[in-house]
């Protein structure tokens, strides 16, 4: 949920576009910094939490990769 300056994300629902968007400022800001999703209600399919996973890890190994 977005509202004006605020970005709530709730826990159960798939991370929205806007907390993506701060997840890659803060690794701008930061580096490569741990990154949990967590999913407390309505726990879909494996395959859902794997692929918000892999979202989460993909920009690190672009970095990773190119500082190679």
């Amino acid at each position: 949920c977005v509202l004006e300056d605020i970005v709530i994300d709730d826990h159960g629902s798939g991370v929205s576009d806007a907390v993506w968007q701060l997840l890659e400022h803060a690794r701008e800001l930061f580096g490569a910094v741990p990154t949990l999703v967590e999913w407390d209600t309505d726990v879909p399919p494996l395959h859902v939490l794997l692929e918000e996973a892999n979202r989460a890890r993909a920009p690190v190994r672009v970095r990773q990769a190119v500082a190679a």
